[in-house]
């Protein structure tokens, strides 16, 4: 008489005793999708996009972003004297303004982030990029290259 059997007798036992056992034979491999670059790579690469913005007339700087008002009308005009209203633009502040969120959050072609926050991606992804005088100096003390 011939039993039946519930498994493969070839290579599968050793790992069915060790399923009932509590225990995994096989552990899963994880594994790892991201690159960590270095710190002056990504600080070159920065300044090398910074710098192709600049020499492209696309870097502008300014003293600063107060808003009497938080009204998309004034900073719409504004990006209309630049000649920048349909094109992609990146704000780059010193630190959080609500202000300056509220303004220009209805204009879809604008991203504003903050200095420490700029990677060369974002810088040139963008069309134009304008900058506060105090986050300048705040991306210059941070893209020391040593």
């Amino acid at each position: 008489m011939e039993t039946k059997t519930y498994w493969k007798s070839e290579g599968w036992f050793h790992s069915f005793a060790a399923m009932a056992e509590g225990r995994r034979r096989i552990r899963p491999k994880t594994q790892r999708f991201s690159l960590d670059i270095p710190r002056n790579k990504r600080a070159k690469a920065i300044i090398q996009a910074l710098s192709v913005k600049n020499s492209a007339g696309e870097l502008f700087v300014f003293d600063n972003f107060n808003l009497p008002q938080a009204k998309t009308r004034d900073v719409y005009a504004l990006l209309k004297t630049l000649k920048l209203n349909e094109k992609k633009v990146l704000i780059v502040t010193e630190k959080k303004d609500e202000k300056l969120l509220l303004a220009f959050r209805n204009i879809p072609e604008v991203k504003i982030i903050r200095a420490i926050d700029l990677n060369a991606y974002d810088a040139l992804n963008n069309k134009a990029i304008l900058i506060e005088k105090e986050a300048l100096k705040i991306l210059e003390k941070r893209l020391e290259v040593k």
